[in-house]
């Protein structure tokens, strides 16, 4: 990768993690090789480029990294999705991940979940229904249109990690989102679908998965009984080829959705 850096002109350095990428308050360089996010090999670091026109975009602790001088702003470089552990998440089930789990989300690109347990709780605020009905029919993590998220399979693993059940993702306002590949474990729900107008939401699912211990595996539009005046349309929303295992109350809900669908499920 280096080398392929080297040969477009680019000067460039290696460093061991992303500390030592903002410890470099002088540099010639315009690209760093970031061995690590904490140690070398961990998972996260990659390819950054200094941006010296960008003096306002925030630290992001991942795909945007400010150097302690304040001025350098160095971009992560890469064609293929951002990971959880490049936003400095562990994966070791005992470290609250949500933190990183919350900024790499929260860039509305596609992102990948390595394999590792990834304890995590996005609790966003309350969900408005009448009465205050059901206020945990939410999340802290809102996702795009095309914001795929793929793991490795049982492997990549997401723990609900607190009392108050909420859902992983959401979806209010977004299309074509497949979420693949991905083990979850706890909170309320995988995802939460609540479109805030009539079909703003379309063509969202879960793919080869595994939902264990959810209320609900996967809530799909506002639900009419709770809001007979508020509720909203959606449609194409799915889950196919997953395991569904502790489920509480049902593995699928969809309410006001056009054209849902579960097939090929345990």
């Amino acid at each position: 990768m280096l080398e392929n850096i080297n040969a477009a002109g680019i000067t460039s350095q290696v460093v061991d993690n992303i500390s030592a990428l903002k410890a470099l308050v002088t540099t010639a360089s315009d690209a760093v090789y970031v061995l690590g996010y904490y140690v070398p090999g961990d998972g996260g670091g990659g390819v950054y480029r200094r941006d010296p026109d960008d003096v306002t975009t925030p630290d992001n602790k991942g795909s945007v990294i400010v150097g302690d001088n304040g001025t350098y702003r160095w971009k992560l470089c890469q064609t293929t999705p951002f990971t959880l552990k490049q936003f400095g998440c562990k994966g070791d089930g005992i470290t609250d991940d949500t933190p990183g789990y919350l900024a790499c989300f929260s860039t509305g690109l596609p992102v990948h979940i390595p394999s590792g347990r990834y304890k995590v709780a996005p609790i966003g605020p309350a969900a408005v229904y009448p009465e205050g009905r059901e206020p945990n029919r939410t999340s802290a993590v809102t996702l795009s249109t095309g914001q795929n998220v793929t793991g490795e399979g049982a492997g990549s693993e997401l723990i609900w990690g607190n009392t108050t059940k909420q859902a992983f993702f959401r979806v209010v306002n977004a299309k074509n989102i497949v979420i693949s590949g991905i083990k979850f474990t706890g909170g309320y729900s995988a995802i939460i679908i609540d479109p805030i107008s009539d079909g703003s939401v379309d063509d969202v699912g879960l793919k080869n998965c595994t939902l264990d211990g959810q209320l609900i595996g996967l809530l799909g539009g506002r639900q009419y009984a709770l809001d007979p005046t508020g509720s909203k349309y959606c449609s194409n929303i799915w889950i196919e080829a997953c395991d569904l295992r502790n489920i509480v109350v049902h593995g699928m809900v969809a309410t006001n959705c056009y054209r849902p669908r579960a097939t090929s499920n345990n």
